[in-house]
């Protein structure tokens, strides 16, 4: 994690977008060799006092392999959003519940650190790019 970290410092000022309000910057780089389920959900949420295998908080497994698979499409109690929307990180509960201010309940990971700016850019990648 470490060197995705380190990746993403150096971005170049090619790409303004990552800028601009609302907008989250990631260097795509820093997301190429990640694996936003194993890399970034399951050590960040999928601890046992929260998405574990076992017993997981409001029933949302984000420890186990095939987060996106299950999640997708599936119903929250939030909004009338759904758990991930594929293709649409803005619509999907578990993206907004690791920004500031989400509109359901607390920002995740309850407790801790929240994600840093890369992690949380390539989590709304991750999301942005399932179909």
């Amino acid at each position: 994690m470490l060197a995705v970290a380190l990746a993403a410092c150096a971005a170049p000022l090619e790409d303004p977008a990552r800028f601009q309000e609302g907008t989250t910057g990631t260097d795509d780089d820093a997301c190429a060799d990640l694996d936003v389920e194993l890399d970034v959900l399951a050590p960040s949420c999928g601890g046992s006092a929260c998405h574990a295998a076992e017993g997981p908080a409001a029933g949302v497994d984000l420890a186990t392999p095939g987060v996106a698979a299950r999640l997708s499409g599936v119903a929250s109690s939030c909004d009338d959003m759904l758990v991930i929307a594929p293709g649409d990180p803005d619509a999907s509960l578990l993206y907004v519940k690791l920004e500031p201010e989400p509109p359901c309940g607390s920002q995740m990971p309850l407790g801790g650190e929240p994600l840093d700016e890369v992690a949380l850019g390539c989590v709304r990648a991750w999301i942005a790019g399932l179909p």
